[in-house]
């Protein structure tokens, strides 16, 4: 049972994080959807997209946003699955309408792939959740199944 317990809170925890973290930024890339610009104050500090398993790519990107004399630092998050090996551009984009929204240019070329990698995590993880506090609620046992 405690086995069952720390696994619950940890499908919890990771379900948190994918919303945060992936979720989040994709839905405020989905609202600037073709109405944006390049960010001529925005500069990327650090950027990489790294394979994982050969088609999961993951990006970490850091951009700096120089506007009416300050400077803030935004960092992007990036997980989709793709088949292209030929690297990402990554250029700062901003909002047309609204300045502080930054974006970038792999981010929004892998809108829809994020999307549904994202979609797809988080119902696999859904899932989990739901059998686990399903056998935490029912006792941990499993329930027979009639032949």
């Amino acid at each position: 049972m405690p086995k069952l317990i720390s696994a619950t809170v940890l499908f919890t925890a990771f379900l948190v994080v994918l919303v945060y973290f992936f979720a989040l930024k994709a839905i405020e890339d989905w609202q600037m959807q073709e109405n944006y610009i390049v960010a001529e104050a925005g500069q990327l500090v650090d950027g990489s997209c790294k394979s994982r398993l050969w088609v999961i790519i993951h990006c970490n990107i850091a951009i700096e946003n120089t506007q009416n004399g300050s400077k803030a630092e935004s960092k992007f998050h990036y997980l989709f699955i793709d088949f292209n090996d030929d690297g990402y551009p990554i250029n700062v984009l901003r909002a047309k309408d609204n300045p502080d929204i930054l974006s970038t240019a792999v981010g929004q070329e892998k809108l829809l792939n994020r999307i549904l990698t994202g979609a797809f995590f988080i119902a696999m993880i859904a899932f989990l959740l739901f059998r686990a506090f399903k056998m935490l609620f029912a006792g941990g046992k499993r329930q027979p199944q009639n032949a």
